[in-house]
């Protein structure tokens, strides 16, 4: 536990001490005016001055401790206190997909951002929304969020002062207050869909390149909204008539320099590593810079496909190939026969003799046509 948390938590047993005997010194005076020997602490149940406020409703549910059930005064303490630090709010509104379409059964809970000890069993409150909307009463304990879960749609909170929200969400919404009950109207969640994507790597994609020209290429004509079958052929040359992806050296038109691995050079000399990909249909690949990211952080940062940008061939500079040798990834969108994705390339062996072994690729394909490529870790 941090030294802040520590100190809050000190600060708010304080201020229950505090209110407790403030209570019961009020409580003292009204019952005998005349000065009398201190009764032992909790030998008195706490009395408001006001009856609005020396009543705990009927549906409260104070619970007992751990060790113990409470006492009748006990009970009625913790009632009071539970009058003085908690008040009503309300919820009315709805959940939507980022369409605008309603969500049947997403799982809507209120808990309390900050709670006395005694209230921590009565901390939260939960409902399903039917057609979208829903309503949720609650007694908010020194603060709420609500959150909201459906199986393949990302999680969503809001706070019930700021609406502010976590990623993947958009909450709008009226606040009111009558005395002290706060209610939210019209309040409206966008809940954003888990991208459900294809891996085509199952079918293991090792490409290769000889040094006389023939290919191992990667037959992806079959990748489309029914079906992601696909399958290594060799060729002797790329097939043009073929939607592929493939591995290959070309001439560069400026000097390039190797990566050398020790002694041993590991990229071409005045040569570029290309991974291609062509299908007729504007097919291509945009490069994302990793910037020190581990694989979880690309995962999870990769989430929007662009719908433009994208190039037939994917240049591999010689640190990149280098950086094979050390598990260090290429990461992409791409997209193939109409449908976008996100991949890399988790390894590539350049020879010396010019040619290419054991190029592995992970492909994530999104089936539905969409540009969300988001997933989970």
């Amino acid at each position: 536990m941090t030294r802040k948390r520590i100190f809050t938590a000190v600060l708010l047993l304080a201020a229950v001490a505090i209110g407790i005997w403030f209570f019961r010194g009020a409580q003292a005076s009204k019952v005998s005016p005349q000065p009398q020997a201190p009764s032992p602490v909790g030998s008195q149940p706490l009395k408001a001055a006001s009856s609005a406020t020396n009543t705990v409703e009927e549906d409260t549910q104070i619970p007992d401790l751990p060790n113990r059930k409470l006492t009748a005064d006990e009970r009625q303490d913790m009632g009071l206190l539970l009058k003085i630090y908690s008040s009503p709010i309300s919820f009315y509104g709805k959940v939507v997909d980022q369409d605008g379409n309603p969500l049947n059964g997403v799982m809507v809970k209120a808990h309390s951002t900050r709670c006395i000890w005694f209230m921590k069993e009565m901390a939260f409150d939960e409902t399903k929304t039917v057609n979208g909307d829903f309503e949720l009463n609650y007694r908010q304990v020194q603060g709420v969020s609500l959150s909201f879960r459906l199986d393949g749609y990302h999680r969503a909170e809001m706070g019930f002062s700021s609406l502010t929200t976590s990623k993947g969400a958009r909450v709008e919404g009226d606040r009111h207050v009558e005395g002290d009950r706060h209610t939210y109207d019209h309040v409206t969640v966008v809940l954003q869909r888990i991208g459900k994507l294809t891996a085509l790597h199952k079918y293991r994609p090792l490409l290769s390149c000889a040094v006389d020209g023939k290919l191992r290429v990667w037959d992806v004509s079959k990748v489309n909204v029914e079906r992601v079958e696909t399958k290594c052929v060799d060729q002797n040359k790329v097939p043009p008539e073929i939607p592929c992806v493939y591995a290959h050296v070309v001439k560069s038109q400026a000097p390039v320099l190797p990566a050398m691995w020790g002694e041993e050079p590991v990229s071409p000399k005045d040569a570029i590593v290309q991974l291609v990909v062509h299908d007729g249909k504007n097919a291509g690949f945009i490069k994302v810079p990793r910037q020190g990211r581990s694989y979880r952080e690309m995962t999870l940062a990769m989430t929007q496909a662009p719908t433009e940008g994208y190039a037939p061939a994917l240049d591999l500079t010689p640190d990149e190939i280098l950086g094979f040798r050390t598990s260090q990834s290429v990461y992409f969108y791409f997209r193939i026969n109409g449908f976008y994705g996100k991949g890399e390339i988790v390894r590539l062996h350049w020879n010396t003799d010019g040619s290419i072994t054991d190029c592995y690729l992970i492909l994530l394909l999104q089936p539905d046509g969409s540009t969300n490529v988001e997933t989970t870790y």
